[in-house]
């Protein structure tokens, strides 16, 4: 666990989401992954102070770990960046989860931060059930390269990708 969080830290998220992905091709399920991440982070750790930032982690994991259901898991991946595992998620359920947890985080009141208000990005990417030689590791580097793509793109938004 990630102590700060009280969230799977990066190497428990990753087994975790492992686990899932041969579930999903032996079964055949979607899942989705979401990779969130605070912009411009940095900005309020250099304004406002390290327990400020920290102030922003746990309120974000809070809203993720409130958006999880019983079969999802949810870590936080690295800094200012976690993962969301979703199981049975397509890409419609997917959407709504990711723009409920951007907009409920929109909605939080920070009292440390006042001239800043905190935003998230949101990288998406799904696998439809099995797809022969792909891994688990491609999904992952999908969500993030979604994930770059929306930091690329002007931020507080959501970008979705599908592994083929």
């Amino acid at each position: 666990m990630d102590g700060r969080t009280i969230l799977y830290n990066h190497l428990a998220i990753h087994r975790r989401i492992q686990a899932a992905f041969i579930e999903s091709g032996r079964h055949v399920f979607p899942i989705s992954l979401m990779m969130i991440d605070i912009d411009d982070f940095k900005a309020i750790n250099d304004s406002f102070g390290h327990p400020a930032g920290g102030s922003v982690l746990k309120t974000l994991a809070g809203v993720i770990s409130g958006s999880a259901g019983n079969n999802d898991s949810a870590g936080r991946y690295g800094g200012d960046e976690f993962i969301l595992s979703l199981l049975y998620c397509g890409k419609k359920e997917a959407m709504v989860i990711a723009d409920r947890i951007r907009l409920k985080f929109l909605s939080e009141r920070f009292a440390d931060i006042t001239a800043l208000k905190p935003t998230i990005s949101i990288g998406v990417a799904i696998q439809n059930g099995e797809i022969p030689g792909r891994k688990e590791i491609d999904l992952i580097h999908l969500v993030d390269l979604a994930l770059y793509e929306v930091k690329k793109g002007g931020k507080d938004c959501i970008v979705f990708h599908v592994l083929e």
